[in-house]
């Protein structure tokens, strides 16, 4: 789990038994303040590769699918945030800070980094996505994210949910349509990717 901004370890995740990945976090935090994000990762996180598996890193270009699903439920009185899919890129091979990060968000009632760009890019799980695109300054990384259509201004965050789509079809259009721009392209390192 990553307690991101979070030293005194506020937020607590205890890991399921099971043979399908379960997290289950607890915090309590002011409202708007965002203090750290809880994930499950798959890969490396900056120079960090919790699963110290050898699947990733793998050039965009060599990946046919990349599906995933994850369900979610939350407590607490008006939660705030979003329930999304990150995927971190390299332009390289080696570990290091990403350059990239892709999102898919599902429920949410935040705003994504930047502005909106491109409307009814993609349809996956039964639902269209718009595209939002900023640079993060804080990483110091572009940072491209798909929402779900029309939900930019939405002040409710659904208590429960799930995401089940596969990202490839975002990868192909994010290609098709802004490899020009030379911020992102088939040829990058796909180097981690985590959900929650």
């Amino acid at each position: 789990m990553n307690n991101f901004n979070d030293p005194n370890n506020i937020i607590q995740g205890t890991f399921g038994t099971g043979s399908t990945p379960e997290l289950t976090v607890t915090f309590n935090f002011a409202d708007y303040n965002v203090y750290g994000y809880p994930a499950i990762m798959r890969g490396w996180h900056y120079d960090w590769n919790p699963t110290t598996d050898t699947l990733l890193p793998k050039q965009i270009s060599s990946i046919s699918a990349l599906p995933f699903k994850f369900n979610y439920s939350a407590g607490g009185t008006n939660p705030g945030g979003d329930f999304a899919y990150d995927i971190f890129f390299r332009w390289e091979i080696a570990k290091g800070n990403p350059q990239l990060e892709v999102m898919i968000w599902g429920d949410h009632n935040s705003w994504p980094i930047g502005t909106v760009t491109a409307t009814n890019v993609s349809t996956a799980g039964g639902r269209n996505f718009d595209l939002w695109e900023g640079f993060n300054f804080g990483a110091g990384y572009d940072v491209y994210t798909f929402i779900p259509t029309g939900t930019a201004s939405q002040s409710t965050l659904k208590t429960s949910g799930s995401l089940n789509v596969d990202a490839k079809p975002f990868l192909t259009w994010l290609q098709d349509n802004r490899a020009k721009g030379g911020r992102c392209n088939n040829s990058m390192y796909l180097r981690g990717r985590g959900g929650l």
